[in-house]
């Protein structure tokens, strides 16, 4: 355990994508070696793991090389949000690709003739494949545990939500599986979204992995779909499950809108009593917005009598809504 707490996160995310890059292209050549297009697609999804993984590694890095107070107003928070986003996206439409994939899979063998016999390169193409996946779930494993301490968000509740049945399920499983429901409030910082992320990359392909391990060595068919595409459409609820706060959560900072982090309702009440202070005509304007997750900014104009009331009015202001956000700007018309 010694080892691992000399190295942080960067460096881990480095080696797995090593990792990952000799797996994906020992997969390659031997897809190529035996010509077999299963093969050789399960390479292609490793190398799309390794394309969104190496845009978290960016995000990570970028920083370091920037000078981000004269480049960017608010520094490079939101690189690490943004590659959280995309990678939530990515995960969504590469299990969505795999059940596709298992389709096709299952409408070969429903066409195929009942007397054919699997030939010699395709009985070594399919062990081929569950090697890959034994290699695979070790990988991942190892990846899990390194990132393990942002499997799950960080909560405080504040309120309870309604959601849809569906909303519920996969509230359910995200609950069972990561230890977090989607009622609960985000406290992660730009950092811990990109790496809840990264950790859910390893995470879901496990599973993936374990998929096939059972679709292969446990069949089963039900109303004629075999276990492989019954699975892969288990997996994708999966995704949509663990994924879904992330999704919301990185989407509405990106859209310049205050998340679930944000407590929106106590703001307002700040700049509700705020407009009752002695020399405020009114609010003229009003925007809340989050650079990332728990950290909210706030702008608000007001319209004063003269010069004497926003001198007096400005500092009280500004230290009652600095209870509420960690960024605030104040605008004072006469």
């Amino acid at each position: 355990m010694r080892l691992f707490s000399l190295y942080d996160e960067t460096t881990y995310l480095i080696i797995m994508i090593l990792a990952w890059l000799f797996h994906v292209v020992l997969e390659g050549i031997l897809g190529l070696r035996f010509r077999d297009i299963h093969v050789l697609g399960d390479a292609f999804h490793g190398f799309l793991h390794i394309l969104a993984l190496a845009f978290s590694l960016y995000a990570r890095l970028k920083p370091t090389f920037l000078n981000s107070e004269s480049l960017f107003t608010y520094g490079t928070f939101r690189l690490e949000t943004l590659a959280a986003f995309s990678n939530v996206i990515f995960l969504f439409f590469v299990n969505l690709f795999l059940f596709f994939r298992s389709i096709h899979s299952n409408i070969e063998q429903l066409f195929e003739e009942s007397g054919t016999t699997e030939s010699q390169v395709e009985a070594i193409a399919n062990k081929i494949l569950l090697g890959v996946c034994v290699f695979r779930i070790i990988l991942d494993g190892i990846g899990i545990f390194l990132f393990r301490k942002y499997k799950s968000i960080k909560t405080k509740s504040d309120e309870v939500s309604k959601t849809s049945c569906f909303g519920a399920a996969t509230d359910c499983i995200a609950t069972t599986l990561l230890g977090y429901a989607s009622d609960d409030t985000f406290s992660f910082n730009s950092k811990s979204e990109n790496l809840h992320a990264v950790f859910l990359h390893f995470y879901l392909d496990l599973l993936a992995a374990l998929s096939v391990l059972a679709a292969a060595y446990f069949p089963f068919e039900l109303w004629l779909l075999h276990s492989e595409v019954i699975l892969a459409l288990l997996l994708l609820f999966i995704t949509i499950s663990v994924s879904k706060e992330l999704f919301l959560e990185t989407g509405t900072i990106l859209l310049q809108g205050a998340p679930k982090s944000i407590n929106i309702d106590k703001i307002h009440s700040e700049i509700n009593e705020i407009s009752y202070i002695e020399g405020v005509l009114a609010i003229a304007d009003t925007k809340v917005w989050a650079l990332y997750s728990s950290f909210a900014v706030c702008y608000l104009k007001l319209k004063l009598r003269n010069e004497e009331d926003a001198r007096r009015v400005k500092p009280h202001a500004t230290e009652k809504l600095k209870s509420v956000c960690q960024q605030v700007f104040i605008e004072c018309e006469i």
